[in-house]
């Protein structure tokens, strides 16, 4: 049988486990703290549903470095470690050349095509065009 536990998937297997094991049944349950810490069916869990609010945001798309002021010339390692703004002592063998804004959660790469967008507090962060167009419309001015 398959459970959730603290939200991780663990596997119990039963005094009769050989048996269980051709079972085709699974079941899925979720730990629930509120109810004293038992197994609770997935079923019974219900997930809130949220709209986003209705926000007008600036956006730009981005092509090359030079035509965003707040993209930089960055570096990326094998362990996708991003240094950007660094100074003319920083070691770049081994590290691939990239573009990258700095967010509100450090620095992210930034690829031809992507919107920077400029949240409600004057943050930026880089958004994929595909998720970009499901997500905002064009406003008005």
């Amino acid at each position: 049988m398959r459970y959730i536990k603290n939200g991780a998937l663990i596997k119990l297997m039963p005094h009769n486990a050989h048996a269980q094991r051709r079972s085709t049944a699974t079941e899925s349950f979720k730990f629930n703290h509120k109810r004293g810490g038992v197994l609770c069916p997935l079923e019974l869990i219900v997930m809130p549903k949220f709209r986003k609010k209705p926000v007008v945001i600036e956006a730009t798309q981005w092509k090359f470095l030079g035509d965003h002021p707040n993209v930089k010339e960055g570096w990326i390692d094998d362990k996708g470690q991003i240094a950007c703004n660094v100074g003319p002592a920083f070691n770049v063998c081994g590290r691939r050349k990239i573009a990258c804004i700095k967010t509100l959660e450090g620095w992210h790469q930034v690829k031809p095509g992507d919107f920077i967008i400029t949240g409600v507090h004057g943050e930026e962060y880089p958004c994929k065009p595909d998720i970009f167009e499901k997500t905002y419309e064009p406003v008005e001015a």
